[in-house]
Formats: structure tokens, C-alpha cells, sequence
């Protein structure tokens, strides 16, 4: 795959993926899904191709870089570096190597769980990792 260097939000329309290393990932997103969020985290190589479903499609890019580097004077750093390493943990735990990691990873209520512990929202879900 191409090394993945943004993030993507479905913002209009619908877009579909589909995941060249398992044909059965192929799924249709819309407004308000994401892909990619992986490359804020690790490094990683693309997996799929993305194609616009409807012609009223708009995505909006996050380049991994810059959301780096606006991060550096973050008042959540701490939070945001907890994030991004139990994002990591969990994603290798299911994929086992990094550059396996698709770019649809990260299932919604699992996302939900993860940001509850790094920024402790919620105290029960400090106590242990039994989310990954």
C-alpha cells in the first residue's frame, strides 16, 4: 500500500471502501464516519481504495503532520498521548503488526471506550482494559 499521510472525514454524500487485503471489508460510509484515523497514531500504509459513491460526496482531510504539530502546545496532551497509545495497543492486539491495520479500523463503540478511559470520563472504564 501507499503510506498513509491523512486522516478523512465523510462530511456529504456517501463514499465507498474497499479493503484490498480483505474483500469482505468493502463498506459504504457517509456523513459523519471517518477512515484513517491510524495515521495520527503510527505509521501505516493504506489498504483499500476509496471511491465516491454520490456525486454530492465531500470529504475533509487531516494531515497528520500539522495535526501534530498543532498538538505540541495542547492543553489535552497528556490525554491525547494516552489516546493514542491505547488506540495502538488495541488496534495491534487485533491486527498484529501495524502495517496490517486497515483504514477503517476502529469500530465506534470501541473509539467511544478508548477516549472514555484516556480522558477519564468515565471512572469504570479506568479500571481495567478488558475494551481491547
Amino acid at each position: 500500500g501507499v503510506e498513509a499521510s491523512e486522516m478523512y472525514f465523510i462530511t456529504g454524500g456517501e463514499v465507498s471502501y474497499d479493503d484490498l487485503t480483505s474483500p469482505e471489508l468493502a463498506i459504504q460510509l457517509g456523513s459523519g464516519e471517518w477512515l484513517c484515523e491510524a495515521v495520527l497514531w503510527a505509521s501505516m500504509q493504506h489498504s483499500g481504495r476509496l471511491s465516491v459513491v454520490s456525486a454530492s460526496a465531500e470529504l475533509l482531510r487531516l494531515k497528520a503532520n500539522l495535526f501534530h504539530a498543532l498538538l505540541a502546545n495542547c492543553q489535552v496532551w497528556f490525554q491525547l498521548r494516552r489516546y493514542a497509545r491505547l488506540y495502538v495497543i488495541c488496534a495491534l492486539r487485533e491486527n498484529k503488526h501495524v502495517h496490517q491495520i486497515s483504514d477503517l479500523w476502529g469500530e465506534s463503540a470501541l473509539i467511544k471506550e478508548i477516549t472514555a478511559q484516556a480522558f477519564g470520563i468515565d471512572p469504570e472504564s479506568r479500571k481495567s482494559n478488558k475494551f481491547c
